[in-house]
């Protein structure tokens, strides 16, 4: 076999999506391995429960960057959201008991990757490349759980910086870096309101191929816009919208998208 045979079929490889798991949202939003996707909501919208369903449902090594909560909370997320039950009861069984649940990330979940690390954006390169090493492959998603949490000051300079060099370790990786924003100003911070792409952003939709919007109108639905998308229909000013179900107390939007998927020896339910 040639060697270009070989070439051809890596480029190819490396070039697909990093497909999304609700069925409403997959055909649409695209990401290919190099793209940044920003994700932009109030707090306690789902935005983190959106960016942990995205990294196990893939069949593929991903990296969960948290640093404004503790691995304990993400864990009992994780699992609620793996066995359909209260984030609350799942987080008061891991507290009792550290020594049941010790192993679940490294075992039962072994291709998802968390970090606590502290960090700035410019370290996420150097992150990647110990993954690799690591693993044997990059992560082929990276979620950062909170923008806000890697910029160096809170100043527009800072986050505009942060989002590029972002940007800039996705595609020298090939890799599809998706960075959740919180939005604390404005009539979209109350997580209820629609908004548009020229409300949420500090200039870092320039460097994102794929900008998404969150609100939550009502208990039990969340709306996710498609505000950019370098792969498809997009409308800046958010109506281009789906609603899905969703229930943040067991860290699960959308059950449709849930169904079919497995994890390690746990199967999601529908």
């Amino acid at each position: 076999m040639s060697k270009g045979g070989v070439l051809s079929r890596a480029v190819k490889a490396k070039s697909e999506p990093v497909l999304l798991p609700w069925p409403v949202l997959a055909p649409i939003v695209r990401p290919e391995p190099g793209f940044l996707v920003i994700i932009l909501g109030a707090p306690a919208v789902g935005k983190s429960t959106v960016g942990i369903q995205w990294a196990y449902s893939l069949k593929q090594p991903s990296l969960v960057i948290s640093l404004d909560t503790d691995l304990a909370t993400q864990a009992s997320r994780v699992r609620a959201m793996m066995e359909d039950r209260p984030v609350l009861e799942v987080k008061a069984e891991i507290e009792s008991d550290p020594e049941r649940w010790s192993t679940f990330f490294s075992q039962d979940l072994p291709l998802v990757r968390w970090s606590d690390t502290p960090m700035l954006a410019s370290d996420l390169d150097e992150m990647l490349d110990a993954e690799q090493e690591f693993l044997g492959e990059v992560p082929a998603l990276v979620v950062v759980d909170v923008l806000g949490d890697i910029v160096e000051r809170e100043d527009y300079e800072s986050y505009l910086e942060t989002v590029r060099a972002l940007h800039r370790t996705a595609r020298k990786q090939k890799t599809v870096v998706v960075a959740l924003h919180h939005l604390k100003r404005g009539p979209a911070s109350n997580g209820a309101v629609k908004f548009g792409l020229s409300e949420g952003l500090f200039g870092g939709e320039r460097s994102a191929e794929i900008v998404l919007g969150m609100w939550e109108p009502s208990r039990g639905t969340v709306v996710v816009a498609v505000l950019k998308n370098r792969t498809g229909p997009a409308d800046r000013n958010g109506d281009y919208s789906f609603g899905m179900r969703a229930d943040l107390s067991r860290s699960r939007i959308g059950g449709d998208g849930l169904e079919g998927y497995s994890v390690g020896n746990l199967r999601l339910k529908a």
